[in-house]
C-alpha cells in the first residue's frame, strides 16, 4: 500500500466528519469496502454524519512543514 495519509474535516456544531484516505498505490475494493463499512458504523455509534473519499496514484498528499511548537506551520497541496 505504501505512504498513506488521513485527513480528516469536523464540523462540531453539524456533528460532522469527513475524512479523505490518501495512499501511494490505490487500494483493492476489498479493503475500501472494509475501511468504508467501519467509518459508517463509527459514524452511526457516535450520531455524527460525514463522508469517506480514497485518493490515489496521485495521491495528492499534504505537505506540513515549519514547527509545530511555535504555530508556524504551512501546508504544501
Amino acid at each position: 500500500m505504501g505512504r498513506v495519509q488521513l485527513d480528516g474535516i469536523v464540523q462540531e456544531d453539524r456533528k460532522r466528519f469527513d475524512l479523505i484516505i490518501r495512499s501511494g498505490l490505490r487500494m483493492n475494493d476489498i479493503v475500501q469496502n472494509d475501511i468504508r463499512a467501519i467509518f459508517e458504523n463509527a459514524l452511526e455509534l457516535t450520531g455524527n454524519t460525514g463522508g469517506i473519499r480514497f485518493q490515489a496514484a496521485p495521491p495528492k498528499f499534504v505537505e506540513v512543514t515549519g514547527d509545530m511548537a511555535s504555530g508556524k506551520v504551512h501546508l504544501v497541496v
